[in-house]
């Protein structure tokens, strides 16, 4: 009994048409995660806060009675540490805006955010109120300006 012998035979198109499917698969998975692999701030506005503590009794007290005030977030969500230069806003209803350097908590210097973690800032509505606000924008130390329109 004898072995049939099998013959592959493959032509030079088909190798080529290959190679360029996978080269080009490769370009584009590398072109992806150089694209994700990059620093990113991520920046979320929340509204209609009170500021509460407790008394003696273990009572629930509202601190700023009578006031409301809204969050600045500011997320690290990239594998790179991060320094934040300047908190700001631009004015919906004119050209310009403010700098942010004092929020509830005291004065807002430069601050380094650790990769994922956050830092809030806690502005009075009485200060600075959120309905003249149209952007929220925060530049880190190397120039790059994220913004968050509300």
């Amino acid at each position: 009994m004898t072995i049939p012998i099998v013959s592959i035979e493959i032509s030079a198109n088909t190798v080529a048409w290959y190679g360029a499917i996978i080269a080009t698969i490769s370009l584009i998975w590398n072109i992806y995660k150089f694209w994700k692999d990059r620093p990113h701030l991520k920046i979320t506005i929340a509204k209609d806060y009170k500021i509460v503590g407790f008394d003696a009794l273990n009572k629930e007290v509202d601190l700023e009675a009578g006031k409301s005030f809204w969050l600045i977030s500011i997320a690290n969500v990239s594998k790179y540490k991060l320094t934040i230069d300047q908190v700001g806003v631009e004015w919906k209803d004119k050209k310009g805006g403010a700098i942010i350097v004092k929020d509830y908590n005291g004065p807002i210097q430069v601050f380094e955010l650790a990769p994922y973690t956050s830092k809030s800032l806690i502005i009075s509505e009485d200060l600075l109120p959120l309905n003249k606000i149209k952007i929220v924008s925060v530049k880190d130390a190397t120039g790059k300006i994220w913004k968050k329109k509300i």
